[in-house]
Parts: C-alpha cells; structure tokens; sequence
C-alpha cells in the first residue's frame, strides 16, 4: 500500500513540476528572448564604442608622438 501511496505522491509531484516548468517557460520564454534580443542590439554599439575610444587613444598618442619629434627639431634648430 505504501508502494502504490509513493508511487501515485511521484507521480502527482511530477505532474506538479511539469506544470510549473510548462508555465515558468511560457512567462521566462518571451523575457530570455527580449534579453538575447538586448545583447545583439547592444554588442555591436559596445563594440563601436570600444573601437571609437581606441581610435582616439591611438590619435591621442599620434599627436603626442608629433609634438615630441616636433619639439625635437625645434631644440636642434635653435
């Protein structure tokens, strides 16, 4: 009698799981999906962004390195 008890509280908890998965999936569903949606609006804009910010820290150092060998002929020329 015990088996069978067991055996039916299994198998209703497992009806139980199914159901709450089965519902956690249809409300988590549309949220994974606007999230995925989130990050491959913003990877590219993150990406932009970092290639913006390394091209002006290349300028940056481009107009240091042009005043430096500037500065260096002006003190040879004087």
């Amino acid at each position: 009698v015990k088996l069978a008890s067991d055996l039916t509280t299994n198998l209703q908890s497992s009806a139980v799981t199914e159901k709450t998965t089965t519902k956690l999936n249809k409300i988590l569903a549309p949220t994974v999906m606007m999230a995925l949606n989130l990050l491959y609006f913003l990877i590219p804009l993150v990406s932009a962004a970092s290639w913006r910010e390394n091209t002006l820290i290349s300028l940056s150092q481009t107009i240091a390195t042009i005043e430096t060998q500037v500065n260096r002929i002006l003190q040879k020329a004087t």
